[in-house]
């Protein structure tokens, strides 16, 4: 079970929803207010629940948004102290784009619409997955899978 903690943010909701694509079980929590970006998970069933260190339990995986840390949330501080698997955001992107073949739209402004449009050509043509920062998260068919496009800020 992999459990996201901040699971509404842009990228977070679009890896939860690959993940579940991908046949993993796939829960999260996040503030207990309406954001634009759980409508994908909720499409996807994927459970919403509000920040409770209760919602951690032994064998879960954590995936952690980046403005989340044990100083300021109850589940990250729950999940060190059971010693449980705990990745950035980052870090399980990188794991999930190792297994493809990747192409990231990087820059300061215009990545959300270039990374769509991208996708939308090559979803069209060739067939891909991808990940968008505005809360899409698609796969295609993982096995037999081409490409998969994610956006990237650098500051």
């Amino acid at each position: 079970m992999y459990h996201f903690i901040g699971i509404k943010g842009s990228g977070m909701s679009a890896l939860a929803q690959i993940m579940k694509e991908l046949g993993y079980e796939v829960q999260g929590s996040d503030y207990d207010k309406h954001f634009f970006t759980q409508v994908g998970l909720e499409e996807l069933n994927i459970k919403i629940l509000p920040f409770d260190e209760n919602n951690i339990s032994e064998n879960m995986k954590i995936v952690k948004g980046a403005t989340f840390n044990s100083e300021n949330n109850l589940e990250v501080k729950k999940a060190e102290e059971s010693d449980l698997e705990i990745y950035t955001y980052s870090e399980m992107v990188g794991k999930l784009t190792e297994k493809f073949k990747t192409i990231c739209v990087c820059g300061c402004h215009g990545k959300t619409t270039t990374t769509s449009m991208f996708a939308h050509v090559l979803n069209n043509t060739i067939g891909c997955n991808y990940l968008i920062g505005d809360g899409t998260g698609y796969v295609l068919n993982y096995k037999n899978i081409f490409n998969f496009i994610k956006s990237v800020t650098y500051v």
